[in-house]
């Protein structure tokens, strides 16, 4: 089902088939729901290139240039909204064309 979702290009905006997806996940993936640290978005990112395998693309470069645009979202705990975390990625000009 999330594969099918995630492939869908009409229609539904893809920042917001990611957040289903995100939200779909099996329970004890992300340790608290709506949210990211930074392990558990690299995770996503590595799993997002599996999916949509884009061309000369390093996933841990990719994570470290979007977590560092993300920094000033961190709450103290080390935790970003997954929302904020989509919109710095849909941004990014090595993932957008793919995707969005």
């Amino acid at each position: 089902m999330m594969v099918y979702i995630l492939l869908q290009r009409g229609g539904e905006n893809p920042t917001n088939r990611w957040q289903y997806a995100i939200s779909a996940m099996p329970p004890g993936t992300l340790s608290r729901p709506g949210q990211l640290n930074f392990a558990e978005a690299l995770q996503l990112i590595q799993h997002m290139n599996q999916f949509y395998q884009f061309p000369n693309f390093d996933p841990t470069m990719q994570h470290n240039i979007v977590w560092t645009q993300l920094s000033p979202q961190l709450d103290p705990s080390g935790y970003v909204p997954q929302e904020e975390f989509l919109r710095i990625l849909a941004a990014q000009p090595n993932i957008q064309p793919h995707i969005w």
